[in-house]
């Protein structure tokens, strides 16, 4: 795991076929524009929820709070990030990705072995 840790930056992110640099890098302006409005908190003490379906290894809310603390339209260190995967053994991955590289914009939420396709029976 350390190995992967201290070299994830350059390896293939999840089978997307580009290092997590290159992913990061192509999806920054649209992760920017699409949730810091929402993911801003103004209230002090106020948390807001980023939530991954299907979270594989957690890099993906990793990259996001990566690019909303390095945006300067993002003020808040108050998002917690939440999850769920089908396979336990990636929901273990996730915890000790969160363990660290949680980012100072983030706070560490809840990551669950849930199917993503009946979230609704957890939902409701």
């Amino acid at each position: 795991f350390d190995s992967w840790i201290s070299t994830f930056r350059d390896r293939e992110m999840d089978h997307w076929g580009h290092t997590y640099t290159e992913v990061k890098d192509s999806l920054a302006e649209w992760k920017r524009k699409r949730f810091a409005p929402y993911l801003t908190v103004n209230t002090p003490g106020a948390t807001k929820t980023l939530y991954d379906a299907s979270l594989g290894t957690g890099l993906n809310l990793i990259m996001t709070l990566e690019l909303l603390q390095e945006s300067s339209s993002f003020l808040s260190p108050n998002v917690a990030v939440c999850g769920n995967d089908i396979q336990p053994i990636m929901v273990d991955t996730a915890h000790a990705v969160m363990n660290r590289l949680l980012p100072k914009a983030g706070r560490y939420g809840r990551f669950c072995h849930a199917d993503s396709t009946l979230l609704h029976e957890f939902l409701s």
